[in-house]
């Protein structure tokens, strides 16, 4: 079964807005384009099962890596989300948010393995309840609610309809960065990438 990674990238002024009150913009843009620079090589660097997809506003982003702009034609996250699914062919969705810069391809390939053994859906949540990583068949019975404390709300959702799920433990990896204190813990982390490293010790 073909696997559609799907990776949402809006790449505005707004993006990252309680990071931008304690940091500069250029510096936030700089890690908004590292971090979802990340993202897709540790996609693309899957097995030929694996398809990646950006979705995104801007044609001319500058991304590097083996993967497909697909156009983020709605006004909220989720409805862009719906519409960019209803396009694609793949039998498994794994939607990946771009702000995850200590996501390892043995994470995406584990998710995806619990979904093909048994789980309908694979939540990975956030530090604050939000969700980094969902995993589920192209053709799901629910809606969207990615925002705030959606982990939450999609084990409602799940629970509601009798969807079988996982919600994973949260672990570094999944890890989002939003706020200034985001930074702080991966400051203490064992191993980040050199460019998070040189970002987090200019600012922290």
């Amino acid at each position: 079964m073909k696997v559609g990674v799907l990776i949402p990238y809006r790449g505005t002024s707004m993006d990252k807005s309680r990071l931008r009150k304690s940091i500069t913009n250029k510096i936030v843009d700089e890690l908004l384009y590292q971090m979802t620079q990340q993202v897709i090589t540790t996609s693309t660097t899957l097995s030929e099962e694996f398809n990646t997809y950006l979705l995104t506003k801007n044609d001319s982003v500058k991304f590097d890596g083996n993967f497909t702009i697909l156009k983020d034609q709605g006004e909220m996250l989720n409805d862009s989300i719906e519409l960019a699914i209803n396009s694609l062919k793949e039998d498994i969705i794994l939607i990946v948010m771009a702000d995850l810069p200590l996501v390892r391809k043995e994470d995406l390939e584990r998710i995806v393995n619990l979904h093909k053994t048994g789980m309908e859906v694979i939540i990975a949540p956030s530090s604050d309840n939000g969700t980094s990583l969902l995993c589920f068949n192209s053709k799901k019975p629910f809606n969207f609610v990615f925002g705030n404390n959606s982990a939450v709300e999609y084990q409602k959702i799940f629970t509601e309809k009798g969807i079988k799920f996982k919600l994973l433990k949260h672990e570094k990896y999944y890890c989002d960065i939003d706020r200034f204190k985001d930074l702080r813990e991966i400051k203490g982390f064992d191993f980040i990438p050199n460019w998070l490293k040189k970002i987090v010790d200019a600012v922290v």
